[in-house]
């Protein structure tokens, strides 16, 4: 299992792609991981949990 997080604003919509990522990040790492988890903890920020159950 791999938890990455951080207290930043969030995962926020960008419609306009204004972000000078390339926007594939969230959808590679859900394609990839067996098993992935967003969620907004009470102090504020984002924590993205993936789990990878392996080949044996």
């Amino acid at each position: 299992m791999i938890r990455v997080s951080d207290d930043g604003r969030g995962i926020i919509p960008d419609p306009l792609r204004v972000s000078p990522g390339l926007g594939i990040g969230l959808q590679l790492m859900a394609t990839l991981a067996d098993d992935m988890h967003l969620s907004a903890p009470d102090g504020g920020g984002t924590e993205v949990t993936l789990t990878f159950l392996g080949t044996g």
